[in-house]
Order: C-alpha cells, then structure tokens, then sequence
C-alpha cells in the first residue's frame, strides 16, 4: 500500500516488472478479464488498444531491450494482483458494503472533485466510438438490489463527455440489459493501474471534504457579527486613498471613494473576526469554539513558517569578484553611456506611446471623402512622424550618447563584422529593436482598438426605421454627439432610383480601407543597425517588426468593426428602402404625363381633371410632411434636402401644370368655338356678286339657329371648367377672360346680324332678276339672227330648225340648251364663265364683242367667223387643208363658249326662280359638226406624220407609237366617211376614202417597221439579218423608212421579223435581268436599334422576301429559256447569288429569332452563372451577331451584306450553337421544374423571369397565381421574411411561423408550399379549440373560409353521430335549423366582403347538412354505422388532422389554400358522383366524369375538390398545359399520380 502515498507516476513510463510473492488472479480480485489473455498481445494494437495496460515502450525494439509485448504482459500481470477494494481501504474509504455515496446533492456529487490528471489515456481511447470497437472491461462502483455498493465487473460501452460519465452494462444483467451511467471517478478499467486510479478516487474525498470544511469554516466567520468591531480610522483611510490616489489625473477626476471605503471597512471586519475565530480554535476544547467547530474539521492549514533569527535574510557565502565579472561581462549596464542612451529611448517611445493613428474627436458630421481624408491625414501624420522624427531621435540620441565610448564594446566606428556581432553594441542595438518593435506593435494596437471603440460608440444605440420621417434610436441623445458621416441621398444617374452620395457597401469598403492603412503605414520602419553602423556593410536595409494583418488581434478588431458597420448600415439601408413609394413619382414624367393627359381629347372629363388635381396636391402636402430635410440614422446622418426639394417640385409643377390644362382645355375650346362663331360672323357679312351667292346666303341664314344652338350648347358645356378654376383660386389670364365673354355673346351678336342681312339679300335678288331679264333679250334677238341666216341656206333643214327656236344670221348653227359639250373632240373646256358678276348686255355670251376667259374668240362674233356647219359640206378641196382645219378648229371653240353661256343662263334661272328657257337643239348641230372636224384634223394629222415617217432619220422611228398612230387614223377617217355618206356628202366621202386608202397602204410598212425598229435588235442580229438578205443591212443616223422601202426589205419581211422576234425574246430576257439587278443594288437592309443592347437586329419585310422568291423563280425559268444562250453565263451568275443572299437571310432570320430569345435571357447574370457553357456558347454568338450587325448598319446593301459564303456558314454553325444552348436551357428549366413540381404549371418566359431574378423574391410574385391554386400574392416584411400570404379576394392567412426566401427560388418556393399547408393545418387546429370555446355565431367570421367550412364540417359530424347515437336527430335537426338562421341574420348586417364570402358559402354547405340531417330523421336512423349515414361526407379530426369519409373511403384533408370561393349547390348527383370518386381514389384510381361543361358531372368533381381542401390536375384533350384549378372542363385526375400538386394523401 505504500504506492499510495508515492506521486502519481507517469503513465508513459509505468511499465515495471512483475511483483514477487503475489499471485492473486483475476478472478481473485474481482477484476475482469478480457478473452485469450495470453494471446492478445500477439494481435494488431490498432483495434484492442484500450484493451491493453499503456506502456511507452517502442514497437520495434533494440536486441538486448525488453520487447513491447512481454512489458504489456507484466504490466497486464502486475495489474491483475491488485485489489481495488484493499487499496482503498488502506486510506480509509471504504466503500464496499455501504450505500452508494450517501451525500447525494448536486454540489457534492463525487465527479465534481474528479482529478482527470490520473488520466494515462483520453476518454475515447479508454471508450472507442467505433462500431466494431469491443466494450471496455472494467469494474464499477454499483449499487445492488439492496442499494449496497460494491465493485462490480461491468463493461464500459460508451463515454457522455459533457457529464464525465461512462455508460456501463454489468455482466450480471447480460449484453440486453439497460445501460447505467457511472461517475468515471467510480469506474477502473482493466487496463488501467488501480494504484492510480485508488489515489485518483481518495484524492476525489479529500477535495470533497476540503471543500465542505471550507465552506462550514466561511459561513461561521460570514455569520459573526461586525457591529462592535471599529472601522478604520480617518487617518488610516487617509492615508490608503492618498497611496490609491497618487497620479495627478486621479486626483482631478474627484472619484467617490466613500462605497471603496465602505468595502475595505468590510473586509477589515471580517479579518478581525477570522482572528478570534482561529484564536478560538486553536485553544482547544474549551470554550465556546467546542460547541462552534471541533479541531478535526478545521480546514487544513498551511504550516507556519520559522521565526528568522535576524532581520535581514541569511544568504550563503557566495564568489562575489566571480560573479561580478560574469554579470559585468554579460551585462550593458556597465556603463553610463548605455543607461543614459535606454533613458533617452524610452522617453522617446513613450512619446510614440501616446499617439494614436486616428482622429477620433469630431464635432460634426463629415462626408465620407472628409471623413476618409481626415484620418489617413491623421495616419500618415502619424506614420510621418515614426519614420522622419522617431527613428532620427533614437538615432541621434543613440550616437550622442556614445560619442565618447571609443573603442571596446561600444565602438560606433566597428567595420568588421564578426568583431561586431560578439559585442555588447550588437545586443543593445537589438535591445533597442525590440523596444522599438513593443512601441510600434502597442501603438498599433491601441490606435486600432481606439478606432473600433470609436466606431462602435457611434452606433451604440439600435435604430428602427417607421418611415421617412420617424426613427427611432438615430440619434445620441445621451452625449448630444453628431453622427460620424453625412450621406446625401440623392438620385442614380440613371434617375430611376434613389441611391446614397457614397453607398453603404463604399462607406464599410472605405472605413475598413482607414483601419488598414494604419497598419500597413508601419511597415517598413528601418532599423537604427545600418544607420548607425556605417562603416559595416549591409547588404540590405533591416526594418522592424511590426503588427501583421492577420494576426489574431488584429483580425478579431477587423471582424468586430465589420460587423459594428454592418449592423449600422442596416437601417441606413431600410431607410432608402422607404424611398422605393416615392421611385413612380421620380420616374413621372411630368409634361409627358399631363401631355397623356391632354391627349385624351374629349375623352377626359371634368371630373377627371378634377379628381387628379386634388389627388396631386394632397399628395403635394404629404410628400412635404414625409420627407425630412434630414435625419440621423446613428452613425449616418442622411441629408435629404435635394431629393425633398425635387420630389417637392416635380409635384408642384405637375399640380400646377394640371391647373394650366383646366385652363387650357377650355381656352382651347373657347378659341375654337370663337373661329367658329367669327367664320359664321363673315359668312354673313360676306357681300354677294351674284345669283348663287344670293341663294347660298340665304340656305346659310335658315341653317344658323342650328348652328348656333349647337356652338352655345358647346360654350355651356365648358362652364364648369370655369367653375373648377374660380373655385382653386386660379386667375384667368386678360386673353382668356376675353375669350371667355366673347364666347357667352357671340349668339345674340349674330343673331341680330342674321335678321339684318336677310333684309340686304330681299334687295339684291330683286337687283339681280332685273339684269337677268335684259340680258335674255339681248341673248334672243342674236339666236333669231344666226336662225334666219341658217333657213336662207337650208330650207328644208329650217322647219326643224324652226320648232326647235333655232336662228343664225352668220349660219353657226348654236347651241342654246344645257349641252353635251364634252363630246366634241378637242380639249376639254371649263363649262361655266365666273360667277362673280352677271354680264351687261354689251359683253353676253353671245353678243358681247369680248373673248372667252380663256382667250378663245366668243361664240357671238359673226364678223370674224361667218362659215357656218353646213359650208363644211363644200370643202372638199384637199390642197386648202391647213386653212379648213384652221376654220374647224375656231368654230369648235365658238361652239364650246356657246354651250357653256346656254348653261350658265338655265342654271341663273332656276336660282331665281324663274321659268328655264329651252335650248334643247344645240346637240344636232354637234353631231353635224363633228365627222367634219374629225376628218380634218385627222387628215391634217396624217398629212405630218407621214411625212415625218417616211423621211425623217431612222431612230427617231418608234414602231410601237407608228403601229399605234395608224390603226388610230384607220379607224378615225373610216368611221368620218361612213357618217358623210349617211349625209349623202360624196365629195366628202372621197375625199375620205382617198385619204384612208393612203392610210392602208403604209400599214403594210408597219411590220416592217417593228421588226427594224426592235429595240432588241443588236449586233448579232445584224449580222444575221445582213447574212440571210445577202446583202449588208446596218441602219444608221442617214437611214430612212423610203431607203428601206427603196432596198425592197418588203420582200424579205419574213427572215426579217424571225430575226426580230428572236431579238424581242432575248431583249425581254436582258431587260428582266436588267430590272432585277437594278431593283437589287439599291436595296438595303432594313436595321432597327433592339432595346438598350447596344446593337440591331433585321427587319425583313414580306414584299422583299416575296419579290427575292419571284426572281429566283424567274431568274430559274430564264434558265430554261432556248434564248437564254447570250446571257447563259448572266444568268447562272445572278441565280447563284440571289440563291446565296435567300439563304443567308434565312438563316439570319432563324440566327435573329433564337438570339432575341436567349439575349434577354443570358444577360442576367444569375443565369450565366448557373449555366456557365451556354452562356459560353452564347455569348461566341452574341460576338458574332454584334460583329455582323455593326457591318451590316456600316454597308446596308444586301447584296453586299448578304453576298459572303462566309457568313452563310457562320450563320449555320451559329444556329447549331444556339441549338444546344436551347437544349441546355430546356434541361436546365427540367431540372428546376423536377425540383418545384409547380413550375410546370408556367411557361418557359415565365420561368426564366422568375430564374433571372433570384436575388430578388418579389419577382416571383406576379406568378405565385400559376403556381398556386388561390395565393395571389406573400407579405414580405422590409427584411424580405414572408410572413403571410394573400389570396384573389385580399383574404390573408398568416404562417405558422416566418420565413426567409433564402436559397434558390426552387428550394424557398417548396419552403412556401410546407408553411402553406402547415399554416392552414394550424389554422385548422386552433379554429377547433375556438369553436369549442366559444359560440358559433361570432367564430365564424373570425377565420379564413376554408378552416370555417371544415372545422363546421368536422363538428356537423360529430354532432350528428353522437345525435345518432342518443336518438336525438329531431332535436340536432332544430339546431341545424336555428345555426341557419343565426348565419342569416348575420348577412343581414354589416359584413366586410370577405365575411360575405365565408357565409355565403357556409350557407350552402348548412342547408345541405340539414336535408342530411331531414333525410337520416324521415329514414329513422339508429346506428352510426347505417349505410344512408355513411354515404355521406364525412370530416373527422383524428391523427392529428383532418380525414374525409366517405363509405369505406378515407382521404387525408390536403390543406392546399383555395382562398374564399364560393361553393356549389350539392344535388343528389352531385352525392353519387362524390362516391364514385372518393371510391376511386380510394383504391388509387383516377376519375373522368363525362359532360359538357359546367354540367352536374363537372361540376361534382370541381366541389369534391373544394370539401377535399386540395387540387387536383385537369386539362382538356389535345392540351398541353395543366392548371392547377378544382375543375376541368373534361377530365378530372386524382392528385395520387402527382402528389406534389395535389391535395390529397395516399
């Protein structure tokens, strides 16, 4: 037992050998002992260590040592004698026999005094956590049945670190019983040294009992009393604050020291009374200190120390010379010099000491860039100072100081080395470094901890941001301090946001920027070494050490100031977040929005213009209280002056602006009605020159009541506008005032003038009828003249005449009825003289001695014309042509201006209501007239042209114009000649057959002509011509229609006109060609700027494409042309490249469409990075598309754009890339779509406009719709938690808990489907707890719809089988009856429309559980289990949810959301349909009710979805998308098939 009393030995080093004269086996002293003992050393150590006693003892060892294995044995065998329970005893714990530790409280359990420096191993290697690893042996301290401890081989299966406990299973249980967890100071391990652990356990009750003598001992000095005992006197505390209070500046802070004093005075009391108390002790058994304490459980004490025989301590003798000469040989302070120089450099350090690097005294606040400025200036003030002034002092200080040394070890002129390296200098120059290296690394230090403390006291207090104007906590108010920086919140440059002057993520950047440049500004501080020691070489010039960047102190002050900003620039952030309400009023644009306005027209009402200018200047006034000119936000102070002032301004001019267009829009309309009424005003005071302009005034004057009742009807109609204006205050401009009376008064102005005016007009009709009536007599008496001269030529002609009031005195036979003058051949003529003025007499139409307006002599001129119609009959001489042409032509014209006076006199006559005189036979002497002048002129005609024909130089021949001219002239003279002979004229016929014969014999020249004169005609077809003729024929300048006659080329006309047509045919080819091409080489590519991309795109329009597919057809067709030989090469030529420009464009236009899919797409930066090869692939398009089009807007044309093979095959393996950039991205949509089973329900566009935008949430918003059956939209709190969700009826359903949209938008959206389902399954829950709390009246309309129908529903059940059950259906029947009528008198009241949804539907769902419950109570129903109850839908509460019965179906409530949506009428049908479907899925089948839509089938499964809660798929044969709804026009599929739609559970 002596081993006990020895210090613990070494683990490492416990290997002994075996002890003689004990032979006790394991099973003698009761330790365990692990299977094949002898032969577990021979085994691997690796998986049985813990097994095996620890001996540090190598693996492989030396020959002559003792080998590993036979030391494990002897240690195993030395372990194995020992008897734990006898070791123990030996120090008086006896344990064995005894209840278990009887001092059970949690204070004095035994582990808390455990030593674990016993330990020889850690606890996982005593315990191994591996699965294979085999229990521990060992022996625990246990408690029996009868609670008696004892030592008890158990095994040791697991270690509870926290607790320090081993979990055991004894081997009397065996390997199934429970496990027991054991102190580990009460279990010994086989293989550990019970020697050891008996020390480890008597050391664990000796602490145990030291402790609680210790604490009886403290509780008995605590409890005496210290009333009678005197404090310290005054001089005493005196003196001890005059020690305390030694430094000046704790003298001048005037420190309250009186709670100190009160503590020392304590404290001295209680030391008086430990006094007496240990005198009391120590006396022994009498007294009063027996009954106190007895002497063995005093605490142990210290044993005292012996008195000193002298004063002074005795020292031993000692070789002071010895010891002074090594202290003198290795000490520097041997000298003055060297004090003096350490003084001078502490003094100097010191200095440093008392720097800092930043500047953290301010006043106001600054603006980043100051703020910024101002502490590197502080920095490299600083920095400035160590590297110029520091380093000299030292140096200086240094040399001054051992100026005077001279040679030794301290010479300052050393130029060797080695000489140098083992003086004494050398060491206090690295002394120096060091204190230097100290200086620098606690300025830096401390600079950085001043600086983060500064920070940090700046944003001491948390800021909550309300609104614009109301924060809480953003300024100091305890130090009444300014914030640190100053922001300026203004606009971006774009003007569509607001953002910061410098931005959170700069103010952060730059601070952490400040806080860095103080410790780099350190670095490279030289050493004084080299500067001092100048005559030895250095090879480079050392610097000091100095704080680094990533030392742990450092970083911990970085990370602190990190996370002190971030925190500080969070409500800086939400502060410009509440800026985002005011971005539509920064986007407005103001003259354009007032311009939509205005251009609304008649479309924008009073009411309208009203309604925006009051909206606009109540939001004028908030916009004025919302905004502050500034706000403090902490350590940000934010000016907000230039974004209040423009906010403020914009809406200012846009209200006044909206007050200029309710002025304007009725200035507008009054300038407009005042043209108006001023065209009426001149209109009737317009004077009238004539018959017509009388009748006009007056039809203008019985239309103006109309008129004006309309116009004043439009002036009162912008009364109100005028009304608004004086009610706003609004001063009408001079002008505007004007026009607004004038508009009132110009009615009775003309109105007045009308009445007057119609006075003048009864005047001048009856002036005008007075001078109508001598003017037709004048107009008769010259009819009656040219009549009797006509009778004298043609008697018999004169009767006919005489009827029809005919006269000529010249023999003109002269219109005098309205003609048909535009049947005469010649130019067209005006009809109608001015109507401005009624000719006198002395200038009629008919006698007056003027000419016409258009020059032409009058028809009443008998003196200068006197060949009447009838004289033409006698011309027949051919000779006179040119001057009976010249007789024609004049008559003509006297005719014309005869026919158009008779006109003009009818026309006067009917105005002024007076009988129209009859001039109905001027048409007979036209049609005398005309074969005549026909004749003439064409003969004349023909007379030129032939001879310009037949004489004049060859390509002035035209023969498309010759062949025209004379069939023209053919048909012209045979159709005179036929007329003439119908007039019995044969001298006139001759004359027209002789000319028309010579007419027919050059019509046989005209093929000849056409076939000479082809323009196809080239070279080669005269050659080919010249060869068949035998004869050269080449036309030239000289040659003439007669030399061609005179060459008899008549004879030959047929070769002549085969070689024409050839050349017609290839000429036609030549010209197509010709057109194309000239078509082609102006054409250019249409190219229109594409958004803000920066580049174009194509624009191909139908026709050209039309017209490309047309000439390559043509081009194609000339191709097969058998004259195509000329222009073989051309046209092969030009097929070729319009074939390369088509389908260059085709694939442009195929290129064009997938890259203004996909731009929009990859340019989102989150998509790029999650497909990294497509957008690789993209954007080696994107480069080719932005090279190409550039070229293309540089060199428009197309055939030059379009004529490169090269871009054809660029464009093809361009196609080829955007294909598999598609196919990626369609995988790429899969994957997401497989991830969140509702994104099939969005299109492509969709989807990736939610992908494109992941890192922000609320564009997933406008689609939440698709994805879920009645979400509509999320509330988002300003920290982007979702806290609740909203359906179409802006009926909100709060969630269970909050959410972060954290993530991908897959991964946050699948979050959103668990909290929607989970929100409503707590709503479910907590709703039946209220209803059963309280009454149904008021619950009702105090949860979502859908929770109010199935709580009902589930307690409808459950009341009518307990009704069932006690026979009382009548009785629930009543109830059903009276909840009715309870939900009916709450409809009757005052409900929001969302309240008015929910009874609505409850309603239809109560009338149909009370026919229910009226069908169970006419059948007599007795028994829950009758089949006319289970038939019905049932809800039940059961597993902690909702169930749906029905028969022997059972369906798990699926709490999709569906909003507050009405409900259907339940039919009997609509009872049998829910039975087959709930069957069906019941047994995992779909159902597809057949119907029209909206019919009862279709409708049944719409409302099983509805009672289930949970939606399911449908969609329509031949359609490709599924929408999640509850009905389908046309197949309804169980939700089984796609669980993560539906709402139903399988």
């Amino acid at each position: 037992m002596d081993r006990l009393r020895e210090p613990a030995p070494d683990p490492r080093t416990a290997a002994g050998p075996q002890t003689a004269g004990h032979k006790l086996s394991g099973e003698e002293t009761g330790r365990p002992q692990p299977s094949n003992v002898e032969g577990v050393v021979e085994v691997d150590e690796a998986g049985i260590a813990h097994l095996l006693p620890k001996v540090m003892v190598p693996f492989l060892t030396r020959p002559g040592e003792t080998p590993r294995k036979v030391q494990i044995s002897r240690k195993r065998r030395l372990y194995a004698q020992q008897t734990l329970s006898a070791l123990l005893e030996a120090e008086a714990i006896a344990v064995v026999g005894k209840p278990l530790d009887p001092s059970q409280r949690a204070a004095f359990q035994l582990q808390v005094f455990d030593n674990t420096e016993y330990e020889s191993r850690t606890p996982t290697e005593w315990v191994p956590a591996r699965s294979d690893a085999q229990s521990t042996p060992a022996l625990a301290l246990l408690a029996g049945e009868d609670g008696i401890a004892g030592w008890k081989p158990c095994a040791a299966t697991f270690y509870d670190g926290p607790r320090n406990m081993v979990g055991v299973r004894t081997e009397e249980a065996g390997p199934t019983s429970d496990i027991q967890m054991v102190a580990r100071v009460n279990v010994c391990f086989t293989a550990e040294d019970p020697a050891v652990f008996a020390r480890r356990h008597v050391d664990a009750h000796a602490s145990r009992a030291k402790a609680e003598s210790l604490l009886r001992y403290h509780l008995f000095l605590d409890s005496m009393p210290t009333e009678d005992i005197q404090p310290l006197s005054t001089e005493q505390v005196s003196r001890m604050l005059g020690f305390a209070l030694n430094s000046k500046r704790l003298k001048d802070r005037l420190l309250d020291s009186s709670s100190l004093v009160g503590e020392v005075n304590v404290e001295w009391a209680r030391t008086m009374n430990k006094i007496v108390f240990d005198a009391a002790c120590k006396r022994g058994s009498s007294g009063c200190a027996a009954s106190l304490m007895e002497l063995a459980d005093m605490p142990p004490q210290d044993p005292p120390k012996a008195a000193p025989l002298r004063g002074c301590i005795p020292i031993g003798r000692y070789q002071f010379p010895e010891q002074f000469g090594e202290f003198s040989f290795r000490t520097l302070l041997t000298k003055g010099e060297v004090i003096s120089a350490l003084g001078k450099i502490k003094v100097e350090c010191a200095k440093v000491l008392k720097m800092c690097f930043f500047n953290t005294h301010f006043t106001k606040s600054s603006r980043l860039e100051e703020m910024e400025q101002g502490q590197m200036q502080s920095i490299d003030t600083v920095g400035n100072y160590l590297k110029d002034t520091w380093v000299v002092t030292l140096r200086s200080a240094i040399r001054t100081s051992f100026k005077d040394v001279g040679k030794g070890w301290f010479n300052l002129a050393e130029s060797n080395m080695e000489t140098y390296e083992f003086s004494k200098l050398r060491s206090f120059l690295t002394l120096t470094r060091f204190v230097m290296e100290d200086t620098l690394r606690f300025l830096v230090d401390d600079s950085l901890a001043k600086f983060v403390s500064f920070i940090t006291g700046c944003c001491r207090s948390p800021v909550i941001v309300k609104s614009t104007c109301v924060v809480e906590g953003g300024s100091d108010t305890a130090t009444k301090r300014a914030p640190l920086l100053m922001l300026e919140l203004l606009t971006s440059k774009d003007g569509r946001h607001f953002s910061y002057s410098s931005s959170t993520e700069a103010c952060v950047a730059r601070l952490g920027a400040v806080f860095e440049h103080a410790i780099t500004r350190v670095q490279g501080i030289p050493h004084l070494e080299a500067s001092i020691m100048e005559n030895l070489f250095w090879a480079s010039q050392p610097t000091l050490n100095a704080s680094h960047p990533q030392e742990g102190g450092v970083v911990r002050q970085r990370e602190a100031l990190r996370a002190c900003l971030a925190r500080a620039m969070a409500p800086v952030e939400q502060y410009l977040a509440q800026y985002k309400r005011y971005e539509d009023l920064l986007h407005l644009n103001v003259e354009a929005y007032v311009q939509a306005l205005e251009s609304k027209g008649e479309e924008l009402s009073l009411a309208e213009v009203t309604s925006e200018i009051r909206r606009n200047t109540a939001e004028l006034g908030a916009v004025s209280e919302a905004l502050p000119a500034g706000i403090a936000l902490g350590i940000v102070f934010v000016n907000v002056a230039k974004t209040r002032e423009l906010l403020v301004r914009k809406k200012e001019r846009l209200v006044g602006l909206l007050k200029g267009l309710a002025a304007k829009i009725p200035r507008k309309a009054m300038v407009g009605l005042s043209a108006r009424f001023q065209e009426i005003d001149k209109a009737l005071r317009s004077k009238s020159t004539c018959v017509e302009d009388v009748d006009s005034a007056r039809k203008y004057i019985e239309m103006l009541p109309t008129k004006l009742a309309e116009l004043t009807g439009d002036v009162e109609a912008y009364k109100p506008w005028y009304d608004l204006l004086e009610s706003m205050h609004h001063a009408l401009p001079d002008e505007d005032a004007r026009d607004k009376f004038a508009g009132e008064s110009w009615a009775v102005r003309l109105t007045r003038l009308a009445d007057r005016q119609l006075e003048v007009l009864d005047t001048e009709e009856r002036q005008y009828k007075e001078e109508m009536r001598s003017e037709q007599d004048g107009f008769r008496d010259t009819i009656d003249e040219l009549q009797a001269a006509r009778r004298a030529s043609h008697p018999t002609g004169c009767r006919q005449q005489e009827r029809a009031g005919w006269t000529d005195r010249v023999g003109v036979s002269v219109p005098l009825s309205v003609p048909q003058a535009h049947s005469l051949p010649g130019p067209p003529v005006d009809c109608l003289h001015s109507i401005r003025t009624l000719p006198p007499p002395s200038s009629s139409p008919l006698t007056g001695a003027s000419n016409n307006s258009d020059g032409t002599p009058s028809a009443a001129q008998p003196s200068r014309h006197r060949r009447s119609v009838d004289a033409f009959s006698s011309h027949v001489d051919l000779s006179k042509m040119g001057a009976i042409v010249a007789d024609a032509q004049g008559l003509e014209q006297r005719l014309r201006a005869a026919d158009r006076d008779a006109g003009l006199y009818n026309s006067r006559e009917s105005l002024l209501r007076l009988p129209v005189s009859d001039y109905s036979g001027l048409r007979g002497i036209i049609e005398q007239f005309e074969p005549h002048l026909s004749f003439w002129t064409t003969a004349a005609t023909w007379k030129a042209t032939h001879q310009s024909w037949m004489h004049d130089p060859w390509d002035k021949l035209n023969g498309e114009c010759v062949e025209r001219d004379v069939a023209v002239a053919f048909k012209t003279l045979h159709k005179a000649g036929r007329t003439l002979a119908q007039r019995d004229l044969p001298r006139c016929v001759e004359n027209a057959d002789k000319v028309k014969a010579e007419v027919g014999a050059f019509k046989t020249l005209v093929p000849l002509v056409q076939a000479l004169r082809n323009p196809g005609m080239r070279e080669r077809h005269w050659d080919a011509l010249s060869a068949q003729l035998g004869h050269p024929l080449q036309p030239g300048p000289s040659f003439t229609l007669s030399r061609a006659v005179e060459m008899q080329l008549m004879d030959s006309l047929g070769p002549i006109t085969k070689v024409s047509d050839v050349a017609a045919k290839e000429h036609s080819i030549e010209q197509a060609l010709d057109k194309m091409q000239r078509e082609w080489e102006g054409a250019e590519m249409s190219l229109l700027e594409y958004r803000d991309t920066k580049t174009c795109i194509i624009k191909v329009d139908d026709s050209m494409g039309q017209q490309l597919d047309d000439h390559i057809v043509m081009t194609q067709s000339m191709g097969f042309s058998p004259y195509k030989k000329p222009f073989e090469e051309r046209i092969a030529k030009w097929e070729a490249q319009l074939t390369q420009v088509s389908e260059v464009l085709e694939q442009w236009v195929v290129l064009q469409r997938s890259w203004m899919y996909l731009e929009p797409i990859f340019s989102s930066e989150d998509i790029a990075a999650q497909l990294p090869l497509e957008a690789k692939r993209f954007g080696t398009v994107d480069r080719l598309w932005r090279k190409t089009t550039e070229a293309a807007a540089r060199n428009p044309l197309i055939l030059k754009v379009c004529g490169n093979p090269k871009l054809l095959e660029q464009f093809i393996e361009a196609n080829k890339l955007l294909e598999s950039v598609q196919k990626g991205l369609a995988d790429y949509l899969e994957t997401k779509r497989l991830a969140f089973a509702r994104f099939f329900f969005l299109s492509n566009d969709e989807l990736l406009q939610i992908l494109s935008q992941t890192k922000n949430p609320l564009a997933v918003q406008p689609h939440l719709r698709k994805c879920f059956e009645a979400i509509e939209s999320l509330d988002f709190q300003p920290d982007l938690l979702i806290v609740a969700m909203n359906s179409k009826e802006r009926e909100k359903v709060p969630f269970d808990r909050g959410m972060m949209p954290t993530g991908s938008v897959e991964v946050w959206l699948g979050e959103v489907e668990r909290r929607m389902r989970g929100s409503v399954h707590k709503q479910v829950t907590d709703s039946l707890a209220a209803y059963a709390a309280g009454g149904r009246k008021a619950w009702v309309t105090q949860w979502p719809a859908m929770v109010v129908l199935a709580a009902s529903a589930i307690f409808w059940s459950k009341e009518v089988e307990q009704a069932i059950s006690g026979g009382k259906l009548p009785e629930y029947l009543t109830k059903c009856s009276n909840d009715l009528l309870d939900l009916t008198d709450l409809v009757r009241g005052k409900l929001s429309p969302q309240e008015r949804n929910t009874l609505g539907a409850l309603i239809t769902i109560d009338v149909h559980a009370r026919d229910v419950v009226q069908e169970l109570c006419d059948a007599n129903i007795q028994d829950a289990s009758d089949f006319e109850w289970v038939s019905r839908l049932r809800y039940y509460w059961r597993d902690d949810g909702v169930w749906v019965d029905m028969v022997q179906a059972s369906i798990a409530y699926g709490y999709e959301y569906l909003g507050n949506t009405p409900r259907l009428v339940i039919t009997p049908l609509t009872d049998r349909c829910y039975i087959t479907l709930m069957s069906a899925m019941h047994l995992n089948l779909g159902g597809a009710p057949a119907g029209p839509a909206g019919g009862a089938s279709i409708t049944s499964g719409a409302h099983l979805c509805s009672v289930l809660q949970g939606a399911m798929l449908m969609g329509a044969p031949g359609h490709q998308e599924l929408q999640p709804r509850t009905v389908s026009y046309w197949v309804l599929t169980s939700a089984f098939f796609f669980p993560s739609f539906g709402g139903l559970s399988n």
